[in-house]
């Protein structure tokens, strides 16, 4: 495997990403939105429901951001794309999502770094609204991180500054938030631009090492902001304004997810596991008011 460094600091992608009120509703449904009461989240899963303002899910910004599948990170060098896991996610929303429109998105290269027995690369993603007159506002930035099992060949490199140090604090999470999962559930979440069939083809998942396909991990990811959003009052999953969180294990479709949440000052710190298994680590969000406190579970 080979990679080329002089990439580091470069513009993978630069280009209009347009969508509309169906493709803000599909992703509400493929993160499990009105799975358990349809009349729950009309909000997120209807354009035309009286006395409702259609909104979006702020995780929606990891559909707008993610790098496409035969595309930019094909660019950073020779590698087995079998051997690639996401490893991290994050995104910030500066004003909310509208239910259509569209945003010029940017991805850059933010490293290629040693990282035990393979190779950590890092994306960093801005997508900017066209305000005319050559002016525009940002409303979301997005940082990835992907690992590619058993990559070397690299020159010896800083190693990125992750998140500030995260422990669990010592006490019961101050909500936990219970989710299903639909055996199908990878199939409704691919409409929505992850076409990888790791999480659909039956195959290619025995061949990755899984008994059937897995759950994507930004459909993870999106549960566990619905559940962070919920849990923050209001029942208002938009309200999450900020996430972050690391990918630890695969998710099986048709089991539960289960969030554990402390509020620590202005921070939500999470975990999301299944089976009582960590599956996504190290969770931080915070919300767009201050001074609320989760309710008990």
């Amino acid at each position: 495997m080979t990679f080329d460094p002089s990439l580091v600091g470069s513009i993978l992608v630069d280009e209009d990403r347009r969508w509309t009120t169906a493709d803000t509703c599909l992703y509400a449904l493929g993160i499990g939105a009105g799975a358990v009461d349809p009349t729950a989240e009309l909000d997120f899963t209807t354009e035309n429901t009286a006395g409702r303002d259609h909104r979006v899910h702020p995780s929606f910004s990891v559909v707008l951001s993610s790098v496409p599948g035969a595309s930019a990170l094909d660019r950073i060098g020779d590698y087995d794309k079998e051997m690639l896991v996401h490893g991290e996610q994050s995104f910030a929303i500066e004003e909310p999502i509208p239910p259509e429109g569209a945003a010029r998105v940017t991805t850059h290269l933010s490293g290629i770094h040693h990282k035990g027995s393979g190779a950590l690369v890092v994306t960093e993603t801005f997508g900017r609204r066209e305000q005319g007159a050559g002016e525009s506002s940002l409303l979301f930035r997005t940082r990835a991180s992907y690992f590619i099992r058993g990559a070397h060949g690299l020159d010896p490199q800083p190693q990125p500054q992750g998140q500030p140090d995260w422990v669990a604090p010592e006490r019961p999470a101050d909500t936990i938030v219970t989710q299903p999962t639909r055996a199908d559930q990878p199939l409704l979440y691919r409409l929505s631009g992850d076409g990888n069939p790791l999480h659909s083809d039956p195959a290619v998942a025995r061949r990755a090492g899984f008994p059937r396909p897995i759950l994507q991990g930004l459909c993870t990811f999106g549960f566990a902001a619905r559940a962070i959003g919920t849990a923050a009052g209001r029942n208002d999953a938009g309200r999450v304004r900020q996430m972050a969180g690391r990918f630890t294990r695969p998710v099986l479709p048709g089991l539960p997810l289960k969030t554990r949440m402390w509020v620590e000052a202005e921070e939500i710190l999470f975990q999301t596991l299944q089976d009582n298994t960590i599956v996504i680590d190290r969770g931080r969000a915070s919300l767009d008011t201050t001074g609320d406190t989760v309710g008990a579970a």
